[in-house]
């Protein structure tokens, strides 16, 4: 039904019960306003006459009862006049009847009323077609029976039923005229509504391009159709203009509507698409449970979101970001699918890109052969590629979580979260960008030098360390070898080029070796006959029975040292070959003692102090004494000529660092030994001996410490002396 017709049905409807009010209910409050009236002319009469009456009847004056009868009898209301005696006998009566011809004598009539009921009533009563009031008759508070007075009521329904029938014309007139009314009203509603509804069902059906609607009324209607307005001016600007593609259907799924969006996405039209499902765009590279997910979700009134590779009208495929919502009535039941469509094309290009990229990378990274960690700035690692695992020894997950500090030996381990939190709070960083050599630690305890660089990245505002690490203990190695290397042949080239100084180095070696070898084996014998002289009158004279215990002492010791020499020359010809000479369980102190011995003259004239720190229960060692002796001898008189001048002091100092080891300390206080020349010290014919040096003492001592399965070691402070620590192995019992 239309609203003109739902508002002319109601119109006319008020307008029916309106009228039927008035036909049903006006002749009846009419009607109870007349006979009020008349109620109360009635008493008022009948309490008149039966006062007049009373007074007649108490002074027995007849006449006056008459009278007073007669003066109700020109009432032509009353129709009927009778008075009783006390006890219910009528006195006298009078009737008349207003529908008789008016020739009726005195136009009364006897009537027949049932005179026990009507005396016995109170009040005005309606009774026989006639409204009857019963009065008392009293004369000086005495009473002497009753009146009864009578109006007939015929006038009176007459004049109501004229009433009625001009009041039924009166609501037939009013019912026609809002009917009329109703209906011009209606159309002047239904006229302005209907545009409204005409614009509501354009835009239902697609089409959204839709002009204002005039509007000057300020009523209901006028303002639903400003909201209307404001709708068009507004909202509909934003769908049909949205940046993402908008989709309306049914509940089966019947596209109602699409927005210019969706055009340009697709390549369809509006005319092309209304009616069909967007199944139209489907790529086939969606699995049939997808779908029916996406329906299982919106049909129970969920909404679905997700990604969907679809296919426009020219067969090119797209990706978009599907947000699908149910819309409800009031009811709750589903009407129709909501579909907001984003085109992320661009997005999942960049996506795969980006994913290629990564993995780009994280090849890269994985098989890189320079280790790479990323750190959090609060020192944590994130991660580590295999090359890192390798050098450090450990799997990713072992160092994950951890402070990087534990790749660190100590003390800069404990330091590195100082110089994190420095560069923080102050921005200055002495190793970003920068290649450094650092310590670093393995998981097996080892410590190596490492190369390092650091760079930082800001990543959601969040700093991020990334460190290139590389294990240089090969090229450290190397590179030692090649400094010592060249420093040796800077020293021995001093006119030529670099690299004229390094062949000449060569050369120069080659010759000294193979003179030496030559001139070990020219001097061999012009040696051993003066020692083996020297030995045989020591040895001759230890048998002198005159001799002191330290005089045998020391002629022992001097046949000690020239089988020791002319071990030495012999030695001298194979230079640095192993020692054919028998290994025994020494005691080390004693060694050190005899050695002690032979330099002390020189100590005491040069007032040099020597000081013995010998460790308690020393373990022995098993070795060539005459080797021993002349390491330990060598390097006395190495401590004894480095101090310049008179005065001084040599410390000889033994210890057991552990079971399995022995070691002996020779420290002085001379001028010590330039740093730059502590790396070539062991290097043959290397000496910092401006004359008498010939740069082989400390070469053989160190040969015959190794030989030994021993290390020797030197450190030095320029001024303040020089130490040599020789480190040997234990075995055998303890020294007394």
């Amino acid at each position: 039904m239309s609203i003109r017709a739902k508002l002319i049905l109601f119109f006319t409807a008020i307008l029916f019960l309106i009228a039927a009010f008035n036909f049903i209910y006006y002749p009846k409050i009419v009607k109870e306003n007349a006979m009020s009236s008349l109620n109360a002319k009635v008493k008022n009469m009948a309490e008149m006459l039966a006062l007049g009456v009373g007074i007649g009847l108490g002074g027995n004056d007849f006449t006056a009862v008459n009278e007073t009868l007669n003066f109700a009898r020109d009432d032509r209301d009353f129709s009927y006049i009778a008075v009783f005696d006390a006890q219910n006998k009528e006195l006298a009566k009078v009737a008349r009847d207003q529908m008789v011809p008016s020739s009726s004598p005195n136009g009364f009539l006897a009537i027949e009323l049932d005179l026990k009921d009507i005396l016995n009533r109170q009040g005005p009563f309606e009774y026989s077609d006639r409204l009857f009031f019963v009065a008392p008759i009293l004369y000086q508070d005495v009473g002497h029976g009753k009146l009864v007075l009578g109006l007939s009521l015929e006038n009176l329904h007459a004049a109501i039923t004229k009433n009625r029938i001009a009041t039924f014309a009166v609501c037939f007139a009013i019912l026609i005229l809002g009917a009329i009314s109703a209906v011009i009203f209606s159309n002047g509603l239904a006229k302005r509504l209907n545009k409204i509804i005409g614009a509501i069902d354009a835009i239902a059906d697609g089409n959204l391009k839709q002009e204002p609607l005039a509007i000057r009324s300020t009523d209901e209607i006028g303002h639903l159709g400003r909201v209307f307005n404001k709708f068009l001016s507004r909202t509909l600007p934003a769908i049909e203009q949205s940046p993402v593609s908008i989709v309306i259907t049914d509940k089966e799924g019947k596209i109602e509507y699409v927005n210019p969006r969706f055009t340009k996405y697709t390549g369809y039209e509006f005319d092309e698409v209304l009616g069909k499902t967007p199944g139209i765009l489907k790529s086939g590279k969606h699995p049939p449970e997808f779908y029916k997910n996406l329906w299982d979700t919106i049909l129970s009134g969920r909404r679905w979101q997700g990604e969907m590779l679809n296919k426009n009208k020219s067969g090119g495929l797209y990706w978009e970001f599907s947000t699908i919502s149910p819309v409800k009535n009031r009811d709750g039941i589903i009407t129709h699918f909501i579909g907001v469509k984003e085109d992320i094309s661009e997005r999942k290009c960049m996506e795969e890109a980006s994913r290629r990229s990564e993995e780009l990378v994280r090849s890269m990274v994985a098989n890189a052969m320079d280790g790479i960690i990323t750190i959090h700035d609060d020192g944590k690692i994130e991660s580590i590629n295999p090359a890192a695992e390798r050098i450090f020894g450990y799997r990713e997950e072992e160092l994950a979580g951890k402070n990087v500090s534990a790749l660190m030996p100590e003390p800069y381990r404990k330091e590195h979260d100082g110089y994190i939190k420095n560069y923080l709070r102050t921005g200055q960083s002495k190793i970003l960008g920068v290649a450094r050599e650092v310590p670093a630690l393995r998981k097996s305890g080892e410590t190596f030098p490492l190369e390092i660089s650091v760079s930082e990245t800001l990543l959601e505002n969040r700093r991020m360390f990334t460190g290139i690490v590389r294990d240089i203990s090969e090229r450290k190695r190397a590179e030692e070898e090649l400094k010592l290397y060249r420093d040796h042949l800077e020293r021995l080239v001093e006119e030529r080029t670099a690299e004229l100084k390094k062949v000449h180095e060569r050369f120069v070696h080659a010759e000294k070796l193979s003179a030496l070898g030559k001139l070990t084996g020219a001097i061999a014998h012009e040696f051993n006959n003066p020692i083996y002289g020297l030995r045989n009158i020591m040895d001759q004279t230890r048998e002198n029975p005159l001799l002191t215990e330290e005089q045998k002492y020391l002629l022992n010791l001097g046949v000690k040292e020239c089988d020791r020499m002319a071990d030495l020359v012999r030695k001298l010809r194979g230079f640095y070959q192993p020692s054919t000479g028998t290994a025994e369980r020494l005691d080390v102190h004693q060694v050190l003692d005899d050695m002690i011995l032979l330099i002390q003259k020189q100590l005491k004239t040069r007032k040099i102090e020597l000081i013995r720190d010998y460790a308690p229960n020393l373990p022995r060692i098993v070795a060539v004494e005459d080797q021993m002796k002349q390491v330990f001898l060598n390097l006395l008189q190495n401590a004894e000529e480095s101090i310049s001048g008179e005065g001084g002091t040599i410390t000889v100092a033994t210890e057991s660092p552990s079971e399995d080891c022995v070691k002996i300390s020779i420290r002085d206080t001379g001028d010590g030994i330039p740093p730059e020349n502590i790396p070539l010290i062991f290097e043959p014919f290397f000496t910092t001996k401006s004359v008498k040096g010939t740069g082989l003492g400390l070469f053989v001592c160190y040969g015959i410490v190794k030989a030994h399965g021993g290390n020797i070691e030197m450190s030095s402070d320029m001024g303040r002396g020089t130490a040599v620590a020789v480190t040997l192995p234990a075995r055998g019992g303890v020294a007394q």
